[in-house]
């Protein structure tokens, strides 16, 4: 099966394109709109964070970006990663969607620590 977005090849049973991040599912289903934000932020490192999608990585956010995504009804998580290689001072987040939520936004941000960095998800009603 191919991608309708972007033609990408893709698995039959995938719910998102890897590469493009598409729902493939069917613009159908799409009724939900899920955004991401990374607001600029200083940091001696600009860290590049993997979205996923139900276990799936549809794309990958840095500082100073935006990205939106079509998604399905039904229940969701949603989990930024670090980028691998990075080590084991970075964690990652996730959120979990309701089957009820409408549109999501969400705001990421890092906090830097003296051992350790925080990845910080905050759900918003509005970006």
């Amino acid at each position: 099966m191919f991608c309708s977005n972007c033609g990408e090849l893709i698995v039959e049973e995938a719910n998102f394109c890897k590469k493009c991040g598409f729902n493939t599912k069917g613009a159908e289903s799409q009724s939900r709109k899920l955004t991401i934000e990374r607001p600029p932020q200083f940091s001696t490192r600009n860290v590049s964070y993997n979205i996923l999608v139900d276990g799936i990585r549809v794309d990958m956010i840095v500082d100073n970006d935006l990205k939106t995504f079509g998604m399905s009804d039904g229940e969701h998580t949603v989990k930024l990663t670090v980028k691998p290689g990075i080590g084991s001072l970075m964690e990652s987040n996730e959120i979990s969607i309701g089957k009820n939520d409408q549109d999501v936004s969400i705001r990421v941000k890092m906090k830097s620590g003296v051992f350790k960095n925080s990845l910080i998800l905050e759900r918003r009603d509005s970006i």
